[in-house]
């Protein structure tokens, strides 16, 4: 990802926004360092790779995704722990919100990754047959970011680093949020999620124990 200075946030009011739909305002200013980050979410088969090499033989999903047929291009449904894991062993991290919207809109604040016009078959969503599971990563190229992010509307809510706390009204540089809240951020929407929860802006929330198939991640460098 290249540096760059971009809007952060929405004044929309947003169903599922923290801060009662208002949390992704005020507009502000951030501006970002260049950066790597992963062009799909990481997958059950990538996990369980990693969950052999460090002899984990156990976690709270592992019999729920061997129950229901998950495949191995799933992305894999994690707590926060499970997620920071499986990023410090790999030599990375997880993104902050801010790379995670940059990443999504290309830095210039459209709605979705594709545009501003909402449209139920770019992303796996509420509309979406089988919408109560995820799809395969990758399934949605026509939903891709300007920078060739898949699947950063709908499909998984995305861990990111930051807890949660209101936005400034300032302009930042390489934001990141390490008070210590009651819950941590997460991106994106998942594969049951109605228009306004795939929206760029987005800014859910989840305690750090809390999990499921539609709770994800993708990688970013340190």
């Amino acid at each position: 990802m290249p540096g760059g200075t971009f809007q952060m946030g929405t004044d929309e009011e947003l169903i599922g926004n923290a801060f009662e739909g208002k949390g992704s305002q005020p507009i502000h200013t951030v501006t970002l360092s260049g950066f790597w980050m992963g062009k799909y979410e990481v997958t059950i088969g990538q996990f369980n790779r990693y969950a052999a090499e460090v002899g984990l033989t156990n976690h709270p999903l592992k019999d729920f995704f061997i129950s229901e047929g998950y495949k191995d291009n799933y992305p894999f449904g994690s707590n926060w722990f499970l997620a920071m894991d499986y990023a410090n062993w790999a030599g990375l991290t997880l993104p902050t919100e801010a790379q995670w919207e940059y990443a999504a809109t290309g830095g210039d604040g459209r709605r979705y990754p594709w545009g501003n016009e909402w449209d139920p078959t770019r992303c796996r969503n509420a509309a979406s047959v089988e919408n109560r599971r995820p799809a395969e990563v990758g399934s949605f190229p026509s939903g891709v970011s300007p920078f060739g992010m898949h699947d950063m509307a709908g499909n998984a809510w995305e861990w990111c680093r930051d807890w949660l706390a209101r936005y400034p009204s300032e302009p930042q540089t390489d934001p990141f949020v390490s008070k210590i809240s009651p819950s941590k951020i997460m991106r994106g929407g998942g594969s049951n999620a109605l228009p306004q929860q795939c929206h760029c802006a987005i800014r859910g929330l989840n305690g750090i124990y809390s999990g499921s198939p539609n709770t994800g991640f993708r990688l970013a460098s340190r």
